[in-house]
């Protein structure tokens, strides 16, 4: 990342702006509260503030329920953010919905041109896996002269619950098309850059990989004795939290304290049950807990009391593509990582017994093997922990990443409204 970055400053010639731009993150619906998605578009936000940039977030409709509560504009961290339907709710009503998004996007088209009148729009960052969306932002940023850039984080295509017909027509499109439509790209992974290259030969990229604030993880723990393992995940990814049960139930402890914690954001009724089941029929099941869409705070404690963090990656296209955003958090909070040799894991420095504790296979039985080594080393493990960290702040710290971004940005020329004070140049791999 640091050499990404090297370069990226070389491609700037001449002055730099007198004035810092401004960035409209668009796509994304639910700032400032919600899960992935939202926290990675928050840090971006926050990495590009850092670096003196300014920054809106523009969520088009509502998606809270009734029981949230806040302003549709204001201020959070130090990022603008603005609802362009007027209302951070989802409407019940089928038809008042249909409303909001009609609403929504006329508010949207209104924000941004009286932005661009008033010369305070530079550049767009658009992340959506929905290729109406898509197409959208692609007219309109083009319409008023804006450098528009896809934030790229998933193959939809390879993302194996998404079967109706509907959407594999859209992921089809978004997969082939998306990247064509905009002015640059930011990859999350290694796969989807080369992806982006063959989609679009020439297009500039820039590799965005996970991101995190590392100085939110700066609490201290609570010291309890034993071994604490934990995995963070959504309900839907049954077959990954049934891998992590079937791994624990292969260690051995004796009468030494260890347990198990699933920390579960969202999901169904049915869903939560579903896992409930498996763990009722797991020997060790006095030993597993159960958390559900606990409060951030609580999140960032129960991380820092952890011994290791589980996070097996599969060797399957979808992780192939995608770079999960709780590794980020996993690194920052200090604690050993246990994962599988797939994906982004090889892109990086996460060396076995080093910096994390890599399996060579996605097998239960290898996982387990990472869990009993940290049960028979637990002081090694919190060494392992404490290096997985300081590796993770030179590659994916947000302040490292919000400087690189701004830098691939101003690389593409400011909107046409100003007069280009920066070279359009990019070396096209």
């Amino acid at each position: 990342m640091v050499d990404q970055i090297k370069n990226q400053k070389e491609l700037n010639i001449g002055s730099r702006p007198q004035t810092e731009p401004h960035i409209v993150y668009l796509g994304e619906t639910g700032f400032p509260l919600g899960f992935a998605a939202i926290q990675r578009q928050a840090l971006i936000a926050k990495g590009l503030i850092a670096a003196g940039c300014k920054v809106t977030v523009i969520s088009f409709k509502g998606s809270h329920s009734k029981d949230k509560d806040f302003p549709p504009s204001g201020t959070k961290e130090g990022i603008s953010y603005r609802y362009a339907s007027g209302d951070i709710h989802r409407p019940e009503s089928f038809l008042r919905r249909n409303f909001q998004k009609i609403k929504g996007r006329i508010g949207e088209w209104v924000y941004l041109r009286q932005q661009k009148k008033r010369l305070q729009l530079d550049y767009a960052l658009i992340s959506s896996m929905h290729f109406g969306s898509l197409l959208w932002y692609s007219i309109i940023l083009k319409v008023l002269r804006v450098p528009a850039i896809l934030s790229l984080v998933e193959l939809n295509s390879a993302i194996v619950s998404r079967k109706k017909l509907g959407l594999r027509i859209n992921d089809f499109l978004v997969d082939r098309y998306a990247v064509s439509l905009f002015d640059g790209v930011l990859p999350i992974s290694d796969y989807l850059m080369q992806h982006s290259k063959d989609c679009a030969p020439g297009k500039p990229t820039f590799k965005a990989p996970i991101i995190c604030d590392f100085s939110e993880f700066d609490i201290p723990a609570d010291e309890k004795e034993g071994v604490r393992f934990v995995y963070c995940g959504a309900p839907r990814y049954f077959q990954l939290i049934k891998f992590v049960l079937e791994a624990f139930d292969m260690v051995q402890f004796g009468n030494q304290q260890v347990s198990l914690d699933f920390i579960l954001g969202g999901g169904t009724s049915a869903e939560i049950e579903q896992i409930k089941i498996e763990v009722s029929r797991q020997s060790k099941k006095d030993r597993i807990r159960l958390f559900r869409n606990v409060p951030r705070s609580e999140l960032i404690q129960l991380y820092r009391n952890a011994t290791a963090l589980l996070i097996p990656l599969r060797p399957s296209l979808q992780d192939r593509a995608r770079f999960p955003h709780k590794l980020g958090e996993y690194l920052a909070s200090g604690r050993a990582v246990i994962t599988t040799a797939y994906g982004e894991i090889n892109s990086y420095n996460f060396i076995d017994k080093r910096t994390a504790l890599v399996a060579e296979e996605y097998k239960s039985d290898a996982f387990g093997r990472k869990m009993q080594w940290v049960i028979d080393h637990p002081s090694e493990a919190g060494k392992i922990g404490e290096a997985g960290r300081q590796m993770g702040l030179v590659n994916f710290s947000h302040l490292l990443l919000g400087e690189g971004i701004k830098q691939f940005l101003l690389s593409l020329g400011r909107s046409e409204s100003k007069k280009p004070v920066v070279k359009r140049r990019m070396d096209k791999k």
